[in-house]
C-alpha cells in the first residue's frame, strides 16, 4: 500500500460533500458561479482519485478493493486502464 492510497478516504469525503452541494444546486435550479465552482471541484477530486487509483492498479493492488474505490468516484477498472484517459488525467 502506498502513502498515496491513504488519501482515498479523504478524497472520497470531499467528493461526497461536493456532490451533495451540487445536488442541492440541481434540486433548486440554481445555475450560479458557485455551482460551476462545485462542478469543477468534483472533476478535480475525481481526477486526483484517478491518479491515485491508477498508481495502485499499476502496483498490483487488490482488484476487489480497487474496484470498490474506483466505483466510489464513478470510475471503472476499464477506465483506469484506458490509455486516452491516462494521457489526459495523468499529465
Amino acid at each position: 500500500m502506498t502513502d498515496e492510497w491513504l488519501q482515498i478516504p479523504g478524497l472520497h469525503d470531499k467528493y461526497l460533500r461536493a456532490l451533495d452541494k451540487l445536488g442541492l444546486f440541481q434540486l433548486t435550479g440554481v445555475n450560479s458561479d458557485e455551482r460551476k465552482q462545485v462542478e469543477a471541484e468534483c472533476w478535480k477530486i475525481r481526477a486526483e482519485a484517478f491518479r491515485v487509483l491508477v498508481k495502485a492498479r499499476d502496483s498490483g493492488y487488490d482488484e476487489g478493493s480497487l474496484e470498490a474505490e474506483a466505483e466510489a468516484f464513478s470510475w471503472s477498472l476499464e477506465q483506469l486502464d484506458n490509455e486516452a484517459l491516462r494521457e489526459w488525467l495523468l499529465q
